[in-house]
């Protein structure tokens, strides 16, 4: 942590991002400092004191009602900017950082000015000073208009203030109304989803657990936690993980057979026909410690099972690579007589039909490139990329905490212990741009949420379990801790 803050302080330091090959600065997400506002909690939760008084100075003094040229998402304005102020609030009792969580919310509210109270995807500034009419989006995703929700309560919250929870309260009633009349009753379509109309059910895309629909599943689950137990967010999170755990959760085919399960995708083709893709993204690694949490708290010992099969399945998909990192997204086979079974032992690796299908996805059938990956059960990669991500360290920590299992650490080492060694550069710690080749440049790449997310949940799976405590504090989707009212 320390050796790239620093590298950050000294090189990039007030700008969003740093640019860890190169050593020099990046700027996005509306010029504020992103590194610093969503790194503010875990220097607390690392007593950096130092560098977290540092740090709080310059976050005060960001402006956010100078708003900057182009746009910003609201999604992401929203995770590590409200986010961030809001549990170095509830960390520190500073109340500094609450007025600093309110000038954010007042900027990320104005999405919501629209004529079905829809948010838009995109906070256009150039709109807003003009006063010009907004529209929602006709292509959003689920992810992008659910998961505002945690944030804006946790607002209502701390001020007593309504309308912050209000607004993406009425957004998630749309999302309730439409959940059982999509193609897959209980989930929704990633995308597009035409907002501008409310249309949630009729979208063409997948229904999967990664990116555009991950956070939306994870915050049905937190809102009703945080609000210290709600029969509407809960009732939709369990609707939609019945059907997660029916239809997105499968055991793939790997060498060593080993029981464990991952979260694919489903589509439907012309006739409706509903079919399944065995694809794995870093993304969707989450879904076991958000089954983990969802089974302590509605006290459903077998969603508790199955978060472990997810997370020890992502965990077996970090050793299946010539780095041992788990490429972004890739394909592997099922085992298509196991699904949920108990029996262990009902599915074995079939080097035949692995390599029959490995050589249907490559390019002009290049034999060798299958060989070479036999011991990894891949039959494709299509995105080789590791972007220093966050969600199989996260499932680790949430089994950890709920189950005790002290394989859980032992795990979390040897994948740091990859992840540090192939992402060192001379000044701070890249993303990789290719997992399968271990002679695989680096990408100039450090996002905020390598000391959000990624950094803090290998903190926290070796601290005492009384450090940010599940049964006090709740995690939003940039890892960002708020405290739970107590009732």
């Amino acid at each position: 942590m320390l050796r790239d803050w620093n590298a950050y302080h000294e090189r990039a330091w007030g700008k969003a991002e740093l640019a860890p090959v190169a050593g020099v600065p990046k700027d996005t997400y509306g010029g504020w400092a992103a590194t610093i506002v969503d790194s503010l909690d875990t220097l607390l939760i690392m007593d950096l004191k130092a560098e977290y008084e540092e740090a709080v100075e310059f976050a005060l003094k960001i402006d956010f009602k100078a708003m900057p040229e182009g746009v910003v998402s609201s999604f992401e304005a929203t995770i590590r900017y409200l986010g961030g102020f809001l549990s170095a609030y509830d960390l520190s009792g500073d109340h500094r950082l609450l007025l600093k969580a309110i000038e954010v919310a007042d900027l990320i509210y104005k999405a919501f000015d629209t004529p079905n109270r829809m948010p838009v995807h995109a906070i256009d500034f150039a709109v807003i000073r003009s006063n010009q009419p907004q529209l929602a989006s006709e292509e959003s995703s689920i992810a992008g208009l659910g998961s505002l929700a945690l944030e804006f309560l946790r607002l209502t919250q701390l001020t007593g203030d309504r309308r912050w929870y209000d607004a993406p309260r009425r957004v998630m009633e749309v999302f309730s109304a439409a959940q059982n009349k999509t193609r897959l009753p209980g989930m929704w379509p990633a995308k597009p989803i035409n907002a501008r109309t409310g249309n949630l059910w009729n979208g063409t895309g997948l229904f999967h657990m990664g990116g555009d629909s991950d956070s939306h599943y994870e915050y049905l689950l937190k809102t009703h936690i945080l609000i210290g137990g709600s029969s509407f967010y809960e009732g939709m999170y369990r609707q939609a993980t019945d059907t997660i755990v029916q239809n997105i959760l499968y055991r793939p085919m790997l060498p060593n057979n080993p029981d464990v399960l991952l979260p694919g995708q489903i589509s439907f083709d012309q006739n409706d026909t509903l079919q399944h893709m065995y694809r794995v993204d870093h993304l969707a690694c989450f879904t076991g410690g958000m089954l983990a949490l969802g089974g302590k708290v509605t006290n459903n010992d077998s969603h508790i099972e199955l978060g472990r099969k997810v997370t020890e399945g992502c965990v077996e998909m970090y050793s299946h690579s010539p780095l041992g990192i788990m490429p972004d997204e890739a394909f592997v086979l099922p085992c298509d007589k196991c699904a949920l079974s108990s029996d262990a032992n009902c599915c074995t690796f079939d080097r035949d039909l692995w390599l029959a299908e490995c050589l249907g996805r490559t390019k002009g059938g290049e034999r060798l490139g299958c060989e070479s990956r036999q011991i990894s059960g891949i039959i494709s990669v299509q995105n080789a990329e590791f972007k220093l991500r966050p969600e199989a360290l996260e499932s680790i920590f949430y089994m950890y905490r709920i189950t005790g299992d002290k394989t859980m650490p032992d795990m979390a080492w040897e994948m740091f212990e990859r992840i540090k060694e192939h992402t060192w550069t001379e000044y701070a710690s890249a993303a990789i741009m290719n997992v399968m080749d271990l002679e695989a440049p680096k990408k100039d790449e450090m996002e905020s949420y390598w000391f959000a997310e990624t950094l803090k949940y290998l903190y926290l799976i070796f601290s005492e379990e009384d450090l940010i405590s599940l049964d006090e504090w709740v995690f939003n989707t940039e890892a960002h801790p708020f405290r739970r009212p107590k009732s």
